[in-house]
């Protein structure tokens, strides 16, 4: 099992792939991403609504 690891996961991972983009988070839509940061003390106001 460690072989199959050795040879199909960790020697390829480091020859490298496509590099990551700068934002890969653009066009995330969840709440936490909604804030600056660092987010401030009070985040929001009023609590708001999650579905």
């Amino acid at each position: 099992m460690q072989v199959y690891f050795l040879f199909f996961v960790a020697l390829p991972s480091y020859r490298g792939g496509k590099p990551a983009e700068a934002k890969p988070w653009d066009g995330a839509e969840g709440l936490e991403w909604t804030v600056p940061s660092p987010a401030p003390f009070h985040t929001f106001e009023t609590p708001p609504r999650v579905h």
